[in-house]
């Protein structure tokens, strides 16, 4: 039985007058367990998330400026759970699992807006 790879889609990418976002689905990763075919989650998969402001000129954004925020599967799943009008925060530590303490966390606020539809 051939290996077979998982391929996930590339980027989304929403692009508006203020900023822009890029969603990047990230694959999880295996590791072979002991000898036999079996495999282990070494690493869960994520959704990166890439926010840029616009740049000085029309239809420019300024990706030296990004924020990258991954979500992972639970983290997507409450975002599909929102009702209108509602919000969710989540915060990362980007030092968890280190040695080294960093005064710092990142931080992604999720709203949904009203939406309007007129017919």
């Amino acid at each position: 039985m051939a290996s077979e790879e998982r391929v996930f889609p590339s980027s989304f990418n929403v692009y508006k007058g203020k900023g822009t976002v890029s969603f990047k689905p990230i694959g999880p990763t295996f590791t072979t367990y002991k000898q036999g075919p079996n495999k282990v989650v070494s690493r869960e998969g994520t959704l990166l998330c890439e926010f840029a402001p616009a740049g000085l000129n029309p239809k420019e954004y300024d990706w030296t400026k990004k924020v990258s925020f991954a979500l992972n599967l639970n983290e997507c799943g409450e975002v599909l759970r929102l009702k209108e009008g509602s919000t969710i925060e989540f915060n990362h530590d980007p030092a968890m699992g280190c040695k080294i303490r960093i005064r710092y966390s990142n931080a992604l606020t999720v709203m949904v807006l009203t939406v309007m539809c007129i017919h």
